[in-house]
């Protein structure tokens, strides 16, 4: 065998390339946990070896997506959640939402006992989004190790068994749900006659029920049929709206004796935005052809709303106290307040908030995206990543439109299927979404006025193009 002689001088600096590359990885780590993020370093190593930062600063290139990161988005509940939430509301709805889904993940067995671990609700700067792929939005790629890995198939094939044994019974039991809910609704007195601390109770208790609503409208939604069709809430809350005002009644009096109309309007800690315009051709809904899965997550869905009402009065109505004992300057200030913030004013009358209302949003975030190591917000721009399709069959042609005001025989273009937007469905060619999905209120709402609707388009289109939506077969093309 020939043996062939060993460069001491090659040895020796692969030696010392390895022990300089471990100092550098060491000064990179500690760097990170001075300055609490990645950080882009310039160093030297001087003659004699000596390893020396010169400048750290943070990372100014181009975010790369955390390897293996699930896709997000705000998906289906953009609709429950359209405008950036104040830091109690987070508080109060987004760990309910949180454990909500996973209690139906965990119920259905569609993913594994790892990935329970996971988290399935985020929000950046108040902007909530959901873990896109856990809920089926986005479908997983398939690489092959994937295909290969005989866990998958097996956990669906548990999990259809379990699905097919609760789906008969699911129906009963939401019906049982709901109505233990409307009974507690309907004995709750007046938030204003209770005590300061029977108050923290009852959003105790609300963010209790709220889990479990939670938890049966998401396996509602795992039993539904993608095209199923049902009264919903907001339909009912529309036609409701229009005839109240034919009647003579103003948008105070209808919030106050029908609490259907919630349905339009998405969950605030102090004044809500107003109830939306209305056209006096909507009718009541028959509800014939009604799906009964579709009316349990309907009734689910509702009593969500519900609860987040009282949670968000009970939450006002302590911003009111704290006001008038000089703790707050304003009561809608409580909003700015974290859940534990506001129970330490609470206890402690002699505690005050310097509290500054910052009317400034985050932007709204992209329909798929990922998180990069530092943070920040990744757009996933892979073709077909945010699953583009058709939820309301018919073909539609007009003029594109971004203000809902001005969408009479045009195609509306809007960032979510925002409830609010039920009063000008009936009028609109065609509606256009960055984000939604089949089951959305509005979706099931455009069925029931066979209005077109695609959703997943995210390619701009500017006001005044003309466009032809197919809401069949998902697609939306610019006219010549």
């Amino acid at each position: 065998m020939e043996m062939v002689a060993a460069n001491p001088a090659l040895i020796a600096g692969n030696v010392w390339a390895r022990f300089t590359g471990r100092r550098l990885a060491r000064l990179a780590k500690r760097t990170r946990r001075v300055f609490g993020a990645p950080q882009d370093m310039e160093w030297l190593i001087e003659p004699d070896g000596t390893l020396r930062l010169l400048q750290s600063r943070p990372i100014t290139a181009s975010a790369v997506p955390v390897p293996h990161s699930h896709p997000l988005g705000p998906g289906p509940v953009a609709e429950t959640f359209p405008d950036a939430l104040r830091p109690l509301e987070r508080d109060l709805w987004e760990p309910p939402l949180e454990d909500g889904l996973r209690e139906a993940l965990r119920l259905s067995g569609a993913v594994s006992n790892r990935a329970l671990r996971d988290r399935f609700v985020v929000d950046v700067g108040g902007r909530v989004a959901v873990d896109l792929e856990a809920l089926g939005v986005v479908t997983p790629k398939r690489n092959v190790l994937r295909i290969l890995d005989p866990r998958p198939p097996y956990r669906h094939l548990k999990a259809a068994w379990r699905i097919g044994r609760l789906r008969v019974a699911f129906p009963a039991i939401a019906a049982d749900l709901a109505a233990e809910v409307d009974v507690l609704l309907g004995e709750m007195p007046s938030v204003g006659e209770l005590g300061d601390h029977q108050l923290l109770t009852v959003i105790d208790n609300a963010r209790h029920t709220l889990r479990g609503l939670h938890a049966h409208e998401v396996l509602a939604g795992f039993f539904l049929d993608q095209r199923a069709t049902a009264t919903t809430s907001a339909s009912v809350a529309l036609a409701t709206v229009t005839r109240a005002r034919l009647d003579g009644l103003s948008d105070e009096r209808i919030l106050a004796e029908y609490p259907v109309v919630l349905a339009l309007l998405p969950p605030r800690v102090g004044a809500s935005r107003p109830l939306p315009p209305t056209s006096p051709t909507v009718r009541m809904p028959s509800g014939e052809g009604d799906d009964p899965m579709a009316l349990a997550r309907e009734a689910m869905r509702l009593r969500v709303r519900w609860v987040q009402e009282l949670s968000a009065r009970t939450a006002l109505e302590l911003g009111r106290r704290l006001t008038e004992r000089g703790q707050l300057h304003y009561p809608e200030n409580v909003r700015e307040l974290r859940l534990g913030r506001m129970r330490e004013l609470v206890d402690a009358f002699d505690i005050a908030a310097n509290v500054v209302a910052d009317d400034e949003e985050a932007p709204p975030l992209p329909a798929v995206f990922r998180f990069a190591a530092d943070g920040t917000v990744v757009a996933d721009t892979t073709p077909g990543g945010g699953g583009i399709q058709g939820v309301s069959s018919g073909r539609g042609q007009g003029a594109v439109t971004h203000d809902a005001t001005h969408a009479s025989g045009a195609v509306l273009v809007v960032p979510a299927l925002d409830p609010s937007l039920a009063g000008v469905l009936p009028d609109v060619a065609a509606l256009v979404s960055e984000t939604g999905s089949p089951l959305s209120h509005l979706a099931i709402l455009a069925r029931e006025y066979r209005v077109p609707v695609v959703v997943g388009y995210r390619d701009p289109l500017d006001d005044g193009a003309v466009v032809v939506v197919d809401g069949s077969a998902g697609t939306v093309e610019v006219s010549a």
